[in-house]
């Protein structure tokens, strides 16, 4: 079970212009005593397929834990992503991520991802071919919730993943493909 059980999270400036804080109040419930403390972690994720625009907006340590079953509250602000590492216009004004990860002993043990939806206040501007990002007109809005528990490391997720597949031949039966139990028993076909 995970010390952290994340009961809600809410976006307090959505939609806000690009260059605005961002802000969020976070409730969770601790589900164990825990002497340890846990790290909170924000990463925007600027482009899906190129970890180089991944930036660190900020991470915060709580604990111990010693009230089990109790909702607690933390407002967190950040700064906005620096513009100097985002990724080129036409990848940018497309979605964006936000990801809040929580870590303890080491291990992510907890995440909730977002789409962040980057667009113009203008339509006009929308349309401009221009690479250009006007950061000023920029709206960032941040969607619902897309994953909301993490349970497993991905390692051990990638293994739980393989498949291996294998023939399992249960009696001699078994040899003519007709006649088969796959609960282990030999099924005897009456000859008419």
């Amino acid at each position: 079970m995970d010390v952290i059980n994340i009961t809600n999270i809410i976006v307090k400036n959505n939609p806000a212009p690009f260059a605005a804080p961002l802000q969020f109040e976070i409730y969770f419930i601790c589900t164990k005593p825990y002497a340890g403390e846990v790290e909170w972690r924000m990463v925007y994720l600027g482009h899906s397929l190129d970890k180089e625009y991944d930036q660190l907006l900020g991470s915060v340590t709580l604990g111990p834990f010693e009230e089990v079953g109790v909702e607690m509250q933390f407002d967190w602000e950040v700064n906005p992503p620096d513009p100097a590492k985002l990724p080129k216009r036409s990848d940018f004004l497309d979605n964006g991520g936000l990801v809040i990860s929580v870590h303890a002993e080491g291990k992510e043990i907890t995440r909730v991802g977002y789409l962040v939806n980057h667009s113009y206040d203008d339509p006009e501007l929308n349309e401009d071919q221009s690479e250009i990002i006007r950061l000023d007109r920029v709206i960032r809005d941040i969607s619902k919730p897309l994953v909301n528990k993490k349970t497993v490391l991905q390692e051990e997720f990638e293994k739980a993943m393989v498949i291996e597949t294998c023939l399992l031949y249960t009696s001699d039966a078994a040899d003519d493909l007709l006649c088969v139990d796959l609960g282990g028993r030999r099924i005897i076909k009456k000859k008419k």
